[in-house]
């Protein structure tokens, strides 16, 4: 089986290291040759032996034309046997691109986003329809919005993003708490709460630190939150974070790190307070390495966290405090969540499993090749 997988760029970012997981992942399981196709950017150097790039154009509106000619190209040097389109525009290119050489080729979409963005739902809906042959939709809430805009259910299927569980958990090191401390300059016994991502407004990370304020003046514990991630609203929340400084509350900026896993897995809860997700990896590797979550009741992340198994789903702001100061008073009722956590993160998004549920649907499409 030969497998091109289409995405818009190789910039950092969460779908986009998906899309490169991916193709790492099926050259891994063997039997299935890869071409990666999308515009060069730092990810690139994570491609492991065995999956053959290929360059084109950055993606614009007012760049179809070429896009489509240069991924035209590509198809009918590889002949795929399937694209496999990482987004909504994307997937309608590869269907322009497939007949406009006349090439009989499925084409797979999954759609990593909240919304459409470059075009009205009506107008992407309809040309899915025309363009795409099966859909991917990677949490509840976006397999009901395929689903509600008129794709056939027989044409739509749930599946997760994934993670190497076993991989990353090697990567946070051993003792990482105690040399965590040692590296940050923070006592051992301090409560340690951590945010990771973007830092943009929707995220609310001003609204994590908030709560952590409001958690420190409610107990005697030595509370250090670590914000991991980097954004335009740095500044701002530095500021802020400045202003909100108590006497048993420090936070500490850490920027972007390649080993989210060390600091993750030095932390007693980690606290999510964004408003807008799909399916926030965020959580999936928290819950990996056994961190419990405090996090807002809203899709994506309640197709992570379980209420009162590996975490806790909150519907008002007003409620995080009294919840996240259940893991810092040490709280005896909640300590095993942390292992339900990573058991239910094995079952529903370690790389093996979801892996195989897409190579299914290749098979599928295929009509069980």
């Amino acid at each position: 089986m030969k497998v091109l997988i289409l995405n818009e760029d190789l910039k950092l970012g969460g779908a986009e290291s998906m899309a490169v997981e991916l193709a790492n992942g099926l050259t891994a399981l063997g039997g299935i040759k890869v071409f990666f196709v999308a515009s060069d950017g730092e990810l690139r150097e994570r491609f492991i032996d065995g999956v053959d790039y290929f360059s084109i154009s950055s993606f614009s509106v007012f760049n179809i034309p070429t896009l489509i000619r240069e991924l035209s190209r590509i198809i009918d040097q590889t002949s795929p046997d399937i694209i496999h389109a990482q987004g909504a525009s994307v997937g309608i290119l590869a269907g322009l691109s497939a007949r406009r050489i006349n090439k009989n080729i499925k084409i797979i979409m999954t759609h990593h986003s909240r919304r459409f963005s470059r075009m009205p739902a009506p107008i992407a809906f309809f040309l899915f329809k025309k363009y795409c042959d099966f859909f991917v939709a990677i949490s509840q809430s976006k397999l009901q919005s395929l689903l509600s805009g008129g794709l056939p259910e027989e044409k739509v299927v749930l599946i997760p993003n994934f993670i190497d569980c076993q991989k990353f958990r090697e990567s946070a090191g051993s003792d990482t708490r105690k040399d965590v401390c040692h590296e940050l300059g923070i006592g051992y016994e301090s409560r340690v709460v951590c945010m990771t991502g973007r830092l943009i407004p929707s995220k609310r990370f001003d609204k994590f630190l908030e709560i952590l304020n409001d958690c420190a003046g409610k107990t005697k514990e030595n509370i250090v939150g670590l914000i991991v991630g980097d954004g335009p609203e740095r500044g701002r929340l530095e500021s802020l974070a400045d202003s909100l400084m108590r006497k048993n509350l420090q936070v500490i900026f850490l920027g972007y790190q390649k080993n989210v896993a060390r600091y993750l897995s030095a932390s007693d809860v980690f606290l999510f307070s964004s408003q807008r997700e799909v399916l926030p990896m965020s959580l999936i590797e928290a819950a990996v390495l056994g961190v419990p979550i405090v996090c807002s009741n809203i899709p994506g992340n309640n197709d992570v966290v379980e209420q009162g198994v590996n975490g806790f789903l909150v519907d008002q702001d007003q409620d995080y405090t009294d919840v996240v100061l259940r893991f810092i008073n040490g709280d005896e009722s909640i300590r095993d969540m942390g292992l339900h956590g990573k058991k239910r993160a094995e079952q529903l998004f370690d790389q093996k499993v979801v892996i195989n549920k897409i190579v299914d649907v290749y098979r599928r499409v295929l009509g069980g090749v």
